[in-house]
């Protein structure tokens, strides 16, 4: 079975994408800093929206020390073909 969920853009962007088109999606700072790629999301699924970006893949044994390698999705400037986030 395949779930989908899809994910609001920050309000200037008019448009919806695929969570899944996220994953691989490199991750830059608004400096041009790159952060790494995206390789895990963490969602919220009572409220249906996403909490965390991650550059490393999440087990649930390391779930508790995730903040490290992982970016508040509340960060996100934009997402497309890459994802920028503030600094």
């Amino acid at each position: 079975m395949r779930v989908w969920f899809f994910i609001h853009l920050p309000p200037y962007c008019e448009c919806m994408m695929r969570i899944s088109d996220l994953y691989g999606s490199e991750i830059y700072d608004q400096g041009g800093k790159f952060w790494g790629n995206v390789k895990d999301i963490i969602l919220n699924v009572e409220e249906g929206n996403v909490l965390r970006l991650s550059t490393e893949t999440i087990r649930q044994e390391t779930i508790q020390h995730f903040a490290k390698k992982s970016i508040p999705y509340s960060k996100v400037v934009s997402a497309g073909q890459i994802v920028i986030v503030q600094r």
